[in-house]
């Protein structure tokens, strides 16, 4: 949520609520959408607005 928070300037409650949103949308762990935030660039994908088409990360 460190991450997020800090990539979207976002409180660490609506940094937590794009990722478990993230995960619920595309049917992953949130423990794995969480380790790809930190290893992977997956936190700009959940920082983009809705409709953007970026690709989903499995």
């Amino acid at each position: 949520m460190g991450v997020l928070a800090h990539r979207g300037n976002l409180s660490t409650d609506a940094a937590f609520d794009r990722l478990r949103r993230y995960a619920r949308n595309n049917n992953l762990r949130l423990s794995d959408v969480a380790r790809n935030v930190v290893e992977t660039d997956l936190a700009a994908d959940i920082l983009a607005p809705r409709g953007t088409g970026r690709p989903k990360h499995r």
